[in-house]
This record gives structure tokens, sequence and C-alpha cells, in this order.
């Protein structure tokens, strides 16, 4: 397997895509929890970021703030 080396720039574009990542989080009914938005510009921006450089981001534990997501309804399956 062989090793894919990153200039100091691309290093860097990618670190604020992965921070574009972890800020904008998708609640569960899809929208961008920082923009309110479905499809958010910035995540998809930096989702694009990744794909050029062919990169996966690295999640962070806990990035998503889990605790803030509201639950669905078991019987409805709507938002409370």
């Amino acid at each position: 397997m062989t090793g894919l080396y990153l200039s100091r720039e691309a290093a860097k574009i990618l670190a604020m895509a992965r921070s574009a990542i972890d800020v904008h989080t998708v609640a569960l009914d899809g929208r961008c929890q920082v923009c309110g938005s479905v499809g958010c510009a910035a995540r998809t921006a930096a989702q694009a970021t990744f794909a050029r450089y062919h990169q996966l981001p690295h999640r962070r534990p806990g990035a998503t703030h889990p605790e803030t997501l509201v639950p669905l309804r078991a019987s409805s399956g709507q938002l409370q």
C-alpha cells in the first residue's frame, strides 16, 4: 500500500474543511444546526473538498453534540 503525501497548503485546506464539517452538523430532521437549511452550502463545499483530495474526514467523538438532538417519538415518527 502506498501513502499519499499532501502539501502544507492542501493540509490547511483539508483542516478548514474538517472544521466546517464539525461545525455544520446535521440534525435529525436533516437541517444544518448552524444554518437551519437542508443541504447546507458550507457542509456541501467541505464534502466536495474532501472528495477532490480523495480523503475522508476524521470524526472527533462528540463533535456533533448528540445531547442537543431532539429524539423522535416512537409512536408517530414525528419530531417532538
